[in-house]
């Protein structure tokens, strides 16, 4: 994609809040994170609460980064 001028991004990333294991939200974010091939991620919220919760996601899955 990327030789091709184009980009890839991961939507959704929490199932729209749908996840039964709020672990699973942190997976899907570390995973679109850390594997190297997604250029942009997306994720919906439905309150404040939310968008804290992603913040410290997104945060833990870039400093795992760090150390892979």
């Amino acid at each position: 994609m990327r030789a091709r001028g184009r980009g890839v991004i991961a939507a959704k990333l929490c199932c729209n809040g749908d996840f039964t294991n709020p672990e699973d939200c942190g997976k899907a974010v570390q995973h679109a994170v850390i594997c190297g091939f997604v250029d942009a991620k997306v994720i919906g919220f439905k309150g404040n609460a939310e968008i804290d919760n992603a913040i410290e996601r997104l945060n833990r899955a870039l400093s795992d980064r760090q150390i892979h």
